[in-house]
Order: C-alpha cells, then structure tokens, then sequence
C-alpha cells in the first residue's frame, strides 16, 4: 500500500507544478533569447531557477555553479550539467521530465533514471506510461524495465496486457513474477464480467494469480464463475416457497462440466472454506488431486470423480483436509455416513438466514427428501451457507417421510448462529428447531452456540464444528475468558435446553477444541450419547436411563468440581447425572487415564453405562 504522506507530497509538487508549466515551456522555447537580463534572472529566482525548482522535490533547489536565468531554467541543461550525454537529454520530452520528476521527488533521482533511459535499460515512454497507471516511481521503473525485456522477446503487447490486469485487480508482484503470463485478459475480463458479486471477482482474480497452468483455464473458469454467481448468493428462507426457489445443486447436475477444480479453488479464495479461506482450499484440493493439483492434468475432473461414490469415503479425508481428529472406527462405519454421492443434493447460499425472530417459520422438505426404496436410494439433502447460517426465530422442517432413510443437513462453512451474532442471548428467549423427519446434523467453521435452543429429530441428531461448542442455557456475554464459562454466564432458572431424538437413536457432539455444556437435557429412549472434543466441560447435565454414554477428550483423565478442572480432559463441574445417580468422584470409575468404565453404572447388556476413553 502506498504511504498517504506521499501520495500528499505528490499532489503538492503536482500542484506546483501545474503553476509552473507556462514559464517552463516558455523558458524551453527561448532559449538563450530568455535569459541574460536582470528581471528574467530575478523572475526566475536568482541563485536558483523556477524552472529548475520544479524538477526537484519543490524544496531545495541549490544555487548553479554557472551562469544563472533562462539556461539554467531548463531541466534538460539540468541534466546535461549532472552529466548527462545532451542528445539523450534533449530527446526526452519537457513535459515527461517534469511527470518523471514529480513521481521521483528528488533532482538526483531524475538524474539517475535520465542515466538509465541514456543506458537504453528501458524507455522514457514506457516509464510514464507505468506512471499513468499509477504505479509509483520504483514499480513503474521495474515495470519499464520489464516492458523492455519482453519486447526484445517479441511481446510487443506486454503494457497493454499489463494494464489490463491492473486495471482488473491484479497485485503488481504478481504481474512482474509471470502469474498472469498467458491469461487472455479479453477472456478474464468475461469471466469477471459474469458475476456482479466483487468478493467472487477479487477471488476469480486470486484463482488466476496462483495458477500455474493455462491450459482451456478460461473455458473451466468462466464455467466455474457462472455456477459461483449461483451459490454465492445471500438468502432469506421462511417457507417452503422460498426453499424451493433455490437452485438446486446435485452431483449429477455437474458431472459433465470440466470445473469442480476452479469452483473449489474461487469458493476458497473467496472464504466459503472456512476462515483461513485459501489455505484451506488448496488443501483441500491438493488432498484430492495431489500436489500438483493446478496443472493442466487436473483441470476440468468431473465432479462425481472428485468426490467418489460414496460418502464414507470422505471420513478418512477430515483429518488431512480439515485438521479433525480421526474417529474411532465404529463412528466411520456408521451406515448413516454410507450414501451414495449421487443422492446428495445442496440448496446452497452465501449467508442464509432461516425463520425470523418472533415467529415460527415452516419449511416442507418432503419434495426433496422421498422414501428410499433399498439402501442405495438412501438421501442426503444440505441447506449449506459458504459463509454464515442464521436460524433467526423457531423453525420446524417437515417431511411426510419419517423413516430412517435419509439425512436433513444445515451447516455453514463460518459461522451457525442462532438468533444472530449481535442479539443478546437471554434466558427467556429460547429458540426451537424441528425436524420431522428422521436424522438432522448441524455443522461450522467456528464456534456454534446452542444456548436456550432446543432441538427435536426423529431420528438421529449430529452437531459438529471445527472450533468450539457451547450447549446449554443462559446468556453469552461480550469479553473473552471468563473461567471455564468461556464468555458464556450460564443460568438454569427457566429450563435447561434439550436434544430429543427418535427412539433408540443417538446424539453425536463433535467440537475440535471445546465442548461445554451448562444447562442440557436429553429426551428419553435414545440409545447412544456421543461427545469429542480435545476438553469437555459438563455442568447440569442429565444423561438418560440406559444410554450408553462415551465421552472422547484428549488426555482421557476425568476432573471433578470446578476448581480442578483441566484441559484436555472430561471435567465433571457440577451437577452431572446419569439417570438419578450423581457423577461425583473418580470413585464410581475403574480405569486409568486414558480408558476409564464406569464401575456402578451399568447398561441392560452388564458393559459400563459411561465411558470416558482418549484419543
């Protein structure tokens, strides 16, 4: 970023310079006719010329050592006096001196390109025309320097390409280093003209910019920004009107178009993979195509070949793609994570907003979510946000299809929020979302908190994030770590909040770095409560009667009160329950850090009822 103290001292010499024009043309046409006489050398300021004044930096012109008045008026005795040769001087335009001069700030400066222009390192024409593109005088130099270089390689066209990705965004290093060599500036300008949105543009630039191969690029990226424009679109969903007018995204809708590499690459570049946004992505593409994932070989893969057949094959990627931690094989086995890719559709956003506050908001899925006739017509239907999701009031998702067929998914790539990011939350306002149907999962980026919210399903319910998980009930406060609240001041004076799910399903809870829960009930008849999270915080829990309860931290050790609470571990703060039992000491376990059983509660099957393990 340029210094604003001296794009201010430019417009001051500019302005200078601008009074100072007449004279100096006038002073170049004279010649010696102008000088000699009392008033021109008194007019032109005596011991140093105006003419020679606006060639500096407009503050210290030194006296000449020769005659004074009109000769030394003009910039290009200037020159020829500094030593320059004088048909080098004389061949560069008055009026490329003084813009040269302004740009440069110093007569020693001007001095030292002159040389260079003398020198032939490049010309005095492509040195203003980098300046009128507003580049200051050390970049415009490289830039000239460069011109020269690649008209002697032929690229008579290189300022004119140049411009253009300036003109388009474009970081100059970039230019200079050759990462824009080959792109057709015409055809980039279409792609970005197919779009109106200027994040995706800045990020269709940012795709460009790390490219290394242009092999049929533009074909791929223009078909890439086309079916962004679609997805990166803000959307407010009250009814089931509104879901339905949302474009729908499945895998066979893009298996025949050559452009899942550059869509992945412009959703990363414009943050729709998370907050570390490029990083990310490339990630996530190196994991699938390899390394060299932008050369030309990997352009234009059909999506279904990216993302295989099946969704379990995508379990093993989450630790090397996003940085999660691999789960025990019984979670990856699981045959709710066995779904043929073919029937995974998403009705996609760039920030979602679902309901509105004060009121409850239905939305019909049953169009999308049918009954499966066998295991291999099993769905997956996602209300996926590529920045931020926001269920603003109670909201109930109906389906006529109850059966365990199928999975209703609302995540986004950043942040899941409930009642939005700025309203408080208080103990009163408790938010309610329904799903009727059988499995719901709920999944971010960062933190997500579920505080006064209650969540019902018909089937399974799975809550992830790649950051922190707050559950309970209370209000979040401003201001970071307050003690293992951590912002959040619970209180469980009205209720608590609470997961029901179908008979005999499960609650799985997946947090990268913290679960805490303050304030939770879990309906009756589930089966299975799962939690995993480097530390888990547990305070006013209820765990049902004959759940099997496995709790998954770091280290595995178990803390009891909240005065000893420890990272990495499973801290029971107070008032923990299983059934009607209190969870109090390490007493009620047998084990050791890392493997713990709870030794007095049992499961109908005699194997312990809680247990605590590590990763």
């Amino acid at each position: 970023m340029k210094n604003p103290l001296d794009t201010f001292k430019k417009w001051f010499i500019l302005s200078f310079l601008a009074l100072a024009l007449p004279g100096i043309a006038l002073w170049g046409q004279e010649g010696d006719d102008a000088g000699g006489g009392d008033d021109a050398g008194g007019d032109a300021g005596g011991g140093g010329s105006a003419a020679e004044a606006a060639v500096t930096s407009g503050g210290s012109a030194q006296p000449a050592a020769a005659a004074s008045g009109s000769i030394e008026s003009n910039p290009v005795v200037t020159l020829v006096r500094a030593g320059l040769n004088f048909q080098s001087a004389k061949s560069i335009k008055i009026s490329d001196l003084i813009k040269i001069a302004s740009a440069g700030g110093s007569i020693t400066k001007l001095i030292s390109i002159a040389k260079a222009i003398e020198a032939k390192t490049y010309t005095a024409d492509d040195l203003v025309f980098t300046l009128d593109l507003g580049l200051d005088i050390d970049d415009a130099e490289k830039t000239a320097k460069a011109s020269k270089e690649a008209k002697e390689g032929g690229d008579s066209d290189y300022l004119d390409k140049l411009s253009k990705d300036i003109k388009s965004g474009y970081d100059l290093k970039d230019i200079l280093d050759g990462k824009t060599t080959g792109i057709d500036n015409t055809l980039l300008d279409s792609a970005l003209a197919l779009t109106s949105i200027e994040d995706l543009k800045q990020s269709t630039r940012d795709v460009v910019a790390g490219s290394t191969d242009f092999t049929n690029f533009q074909t791929y990226l223009e078909s890439a920004v086309t079916f962004a424009n679609t997805v990166l679109t803000d959307r407010t969903i009250t009814s089931a009107s509104d879901f339905d007018s949302i474009p729908e995204v499945s895998v066979a809708s893009l298996t025949a178009s050559p452009q899942t590499l550059e869509f992945i690459r412009l959703l990363g570049k414009y943050g729709a993979i998370g907050s570390d946004a490029s990083a990310l992505s490339d990630t996530l593409a190196s994991a699938f195509f390899g390394t060299d994932f932008a050369s030309s070989t990997k352009m234009g893969t059909s999506l279904l070949s990216f993302l295989g057949s099946n969704t379990s094959g995508h379990v093993g990627q989450l630790k090397t793609s996003l940085g999660t931690r691999t789960l025990p094989s019984g979670v990856q086995d699981s045959t709710v994570l066995q779904v043929a890719m073919s029937n995974v559709t998403l009705a996609p956003g760039a920030n979602i907003t679902v309901g509105a506050s004060g009121s409850t908001s239905t939305i019909d899925v049953s169009d999308v979510l049918t009954k499966a006739n066998s295991n291999e017509e099993r769905k997956v239907a996602i209300l996926g946000a590529a920045k931020d999701l926001t269920i603003a009031g109670d909201v109930t998702f109906t389906n006529t299809n109850t059966v365990e067929d199928h999975a209703l998914v609302i995540g986004a790539a950043d942040d899941l929020q409930l009642r939005g990011q700025d309203k408080d939350y208080v103990e009163n306002e408790k938010v309610t979302l329904t799903y009727t149907g059988s499995n719901l999962g709920l999944g971010s980026n960062d933190t997500m908190r579920l505080i006064n919210v209650d969540i019902k399903t018909g089937g399974n319910l799975a809550i992830g994030t790649l950051d922190q998980l707050y559950v309970g009930s209370g209000s979040i406060k401003d201001g970071g770590d307050q003690g293992q609240t951590h912002g959040i001041n619970y209180s469980t004076t009205n209720g608590t909040s609470k997961f029901e799910v179908g008979v005999e399903d499960n609650v799985y809870l997946y947090a990268n770095n913290l679960i805490s829960i303050n304030g939770l009930e879990f309906g009756s008849g589930m089966d299975d409560i799962y939690m995993d999270a480097i530390t888990i915080d547990l305070s006013n829990v209820t765990f049902p009667q004959n759940s099997d309860v496995m709790l998954r931290s770091r280290d595995g050790s178990m803390n009891f009160g909240a005065t000893d609470r420890a990272v990495g571990s499973v801290n029971f703060i107070q008032n923990v329950k299983y059934g009607a039992t209190a969870i109090e000491s390490a007493g009620q376990f047998n084990g050791a850090a890392g493997h713990w059983d709870s030794s007095e509660l049992t499961l109908p099957n005699g194997k312990a009822a809680i247990k605590v393990r590590g990763f």
